[in-house]
């Protein structure tokens, strides 16, 4: 037999009609695949770029920062545009504005349609040389001292000293060495006052508004320290806050009276009035200035960083202008009194019985005490004054804590006052991105 007997002769094998469809789907499937990792590497890389342009923007805005904190604020009061490293990528917004006691900074970086901002409240350190717990102008008479109190820290006293005294049967029962510091003479009068932030408080508070406002019916205010400020003027009409909440860069002013309802929150608000009272149970953080007065209910307390401030511009007037915090109130920042000329009705700072102040006490006229009143930073007033079973004590501490080591080594000061150092840092962050 030959061999090609034996010869098979061989078919193409037949392939299914669902093979095509099969063969369709899997390119379909590596085709998405392989256009899904083309489009997420070209957002990756999106992405990045924005990222670095991002920590690029991040560090011009802490490049900004520094150089706010490290400039006087008045080169920044008008906004100025700075080239940080002279390139188109490096260019940031700096502006400073005046806020009550402190100043606002503002700080914006940008680069195409990317920016960046930081609003922050700027405040000094405090000078270790010449911060104390108690200055007492010199009167030609001494301190007197009885029951409990303590004094801790460096003192200002006049040169007639510090003596115990029994009052009501009642020895001095603290530390015999009175003033658990140094002690130092003061002067006749209190140390002076920056006239520039006084000025600009004296301005807002004489201010005639042309226009009057309200408030439309809103339970919520806010305004971003980033935007430029909204105000609110209310002629001469009282005005009662409640139910509502105020926040950030809002100021209100008033010819007449201003009341604060405990139902009300003010947050960093600025208020100008001729008087104003604040309800009892009330708790915010706010800068409040009057003409006449500022009474608190009891139970009240004060976020860091809220000042009360009355400045009497009132020359030679005989009314007193006064500052009182009532029953077990909690107060954190600053009480400041002030009054151009001498009056016979000086200011006071009138502070009530187990109420407790975290920072700084200036009374250019006096301040009073009533029971276990307790102040952790300082005090600073021409007359001390202390009420005993409705007796009045001249130039008394009786029962009162004046502690400097207790206020928080993070405390900062305003540029209002000459016991501050040359390092000015942030006391608050207020709003960025």
């Amino acid at each position: 037999m030959s061999a090609g007997t034996f010869t098979k002769k061989l078919k193409p094998p037949k392939l299914a009609g669902s093979a095509l469809y099969i063969v369709i789907v899997i390119s379909l499937v590596i085709a998405t695949l392989c256009s899904a990792m083309i489009v997420s590497a070209y957002f990756y890389r999106l992405q990045y770029q924005h990222k670095m342009r991002l920590d690029l923007l991040q560090n011009n805005l802490e490049s900004g920062i520094s150089l706010v904190l490290g400039s006087d604020s008045s080169i920044f009061y008008n906004e100025r545009l700075i080239s940080l490293y002279n390139n188109h990528d490096d260019s940031v917004s700096l502006k400073v504005v005046p806020w009550g006691l402190y100043d606002v900074g503002s700080v914006k970086a940008f680069k195409q349609r990317d920016t960046l901002n930081q609003s922050f409240l700027i405040a000094y350190t405090l000078d270790s040389l010449r911060w104390s717990a108690l200055y007492v102008a010199d009167q030609q008479s001494p301190l007197y001292v009885s029951g409990k109190t303590r004094i801790k820290g460096n003192a200002y006293l006049p040169k007639a000293g510090i003596l115990e005294v029994y009052v009501e049967g009642r020895k001095y029962e603290g530390d015999k060495r009175i003033v658990l510091g140094s002690r130092r003479l003061s002067k006749s009068s209190l140390p002076s006052l920056r006239q520039s932030r006084l000025g600009y408080l004296e301005k807002a508070l004489a201010g005639t508004p042309s226009v009057d406002s309200t408030f439309k019916g809103s339970d919520f205010i806010e305004n971003s320290f980033s935007q430029p400020s909204k105000t609110y003027h209310f002629r001469k009409r009282s005005v009662r806050l409640s139910n509502i909440r105020l926040k950030g860069n809002l100021i209100l002013y008033s010819d007449d009276h201003i009341s604060i309802d405990s139902t009300a929150s003010l947050d960093n608000v600025l208020v100008f009035a001729k008087s104003i009272h604040v309800g009892s149970g009330f708790s915010g953080r706010c800068q409040l200035f009057a003409r006449d007065s500022i009474v608190t209910g009891k139970n009240c307390s004060f976020s860091y960083p809220s000042c009360l401030a009355v400045l009497n511009a009132n020359t030679g007037a005989n009314s007193q202008s006064r500052i009182y915090l009532d029953t077990a109130s909690i107060f954190n920042g600053i009480l400041f009194a002030y009054e151009k000329k001498k009056s016979d009705g000086q200011t006071l700072i009138d502070i009530g019985k187990d109420v407790l102040v975290r920072g700084q006490v200036y009374s250019g006229g006096m301040i009073r005490f009533n029971e276990r009143a307790e102040v952790s930073g300082n005090i600073t007033a021409n007359k001390l004054l202390h009420e005993v079973n409705a007796s009045m004590f001249e130039n008394y501490i009786i029962d009162t804590r004046i502690d400097t080591e207790r206020l928080s080594s993070y405390f900062l000061t305003s540029t209002l006052f000459r016991d501050l150092s040359k390092r000015r840092r942030v006391m608050q962050w207020l709003d960025g991105n």
